[in-house]
């Protein structure tokens, strides 16, 4: 674990990566300072830190020209919603419910005896600004608040009832469509990452933020190869494993031994019955292949086929281990 310390603290410091940019507006981590009076301009409320971040983020945004922000759960509040309106900026995102006691929409109770696809609306006024939620039951209920959009339209979409076993339509409010056309990619790349996080424990708080760029990029990368390739394409637990051998293989001058276990004895008599195929030997990355550093021929006791020609040879790679 230290040598990984070591690692990562070369390579933040080589890459100069800031924390914090000189200019006071805009900042390239969050590093929770968002309650902090200094780093608040006169002109801003103090909304609490959730809200804060979204106000600090949202400097650079023109006001007064319908600009459209989307956030989560953890950000949204009626305060901010307000508050974005007045600079002429439209807001959606997800709502916690504890958030705005007195909102007047079904009990959470109530909703899981309606049918899939039940929604309602509950819109008002706050100094003079128009402020929508929006409660919608698909596999969990979900609500939102907007000061720009509501449930009208609702549209239909598909789902599959594993009563049924069927796919069913099913209504959905206008709102919560803009949400995921603009926020599904979030919600979705969130999703793949979880699934191979980087799981390494540091008491140094940016080892957080290297990993998790670091699992961003991968999935990234991956989805662009699907994109490229779309046919017979690796998982992604296989892309991530490719990627690991070839940083620790490519542009190192490694020697491995030619062989493992019993050695074979050459002088086998020819009358003995053929031996079945073995596992064929480990085939590296295209990058560690081609890197042309390590490269060493060797001549061995074994003759196997040439995984280029398929013809036999007693030439092996001492990189690679294969012939």
């Amino acid at each position: 674990m230290d040598n990984i310390a070591d690692d990562v603290d070369a390579i933040i410091n080589a890459l100069n990566i800031p924390i914090e940019s000189e200019d006071e507006n805009c900042d390239i981590v969050y590093t929770g300072l968002e309650n902090n009076s200094e780093k608040r301009l006169s002109t801003e409320p103090n909304l609490g830190a959730c809200a804060n971040v979204v106000l600090r983020l949202s400097r650079i945004v023109p006001k007064f020209q319908n600009f459209k922000i989307y956030f989560d759960n953890y950000y949204t509040t009626l305060a901010l919603v307000v508050y974005l309106a007045k600079q002429g900026i439209c807001s959606l995102g997800t709502l916690r419910r504890n958030r705005v006691p007195g909102i007047k929409l079904s009990d959470e109770k109530q909703l899981k005896k309606k049918s899939r696809g039940f929604f309602s609306e509950c819109l008002t006024q706050i100094d003079g600004v128009p402020v929508t939620a929006t409660e919608w039951k698909d596999n969990k209920v979900v609500t939102l608040l907007s000061n720009f959009s509501g449930a009208e339209p609702a549209s239909e979409v598909t789902r599959f009832d594993k009563k049924k076993n069927e796919h069913i339509s099913v209504p959905c409010p206008n709102v919560v469509k803009i949400y995921n056309q603009h926020m599904g990619g979030v919600d979705l790349l969130d999703s793949i990452i979880a699934r191979y996080l980087i799981a390494m424990r540091s008491k140094k708080w940016y080892f957080k933020l290297f990993f998790h760029f670091m699992d961003v990029t991968i999935v990234n990368a991956w989805l662009l190869y699907r994109k490229r390739k779309k046919e017979n394409t690796m998982s992604l637990a296989d892309f991530r494993r490719e990627i690991a051998v070839s940083l620790c293989m490519q542009g190192s001058n490694i020697c491995t031994p030619t062989t493992r276990g019993r050695k074979r004895n050459i002088s086998e008599s020819p009358s003995e019955p053929k031996k079945k195929r073995g596992i064929q030997p480990y085939m590296p990355p295209t990058d560690v292949r081609k890197d042309q550093i390590g490269h060493f021929a060797i001549v061995t006791n074994l003759r196997e086929r040439c995984k280029l020609c398929g013809l036999k040879s007693s030439m092996q790679c001492t990189k690679c281990r294969n012939n």
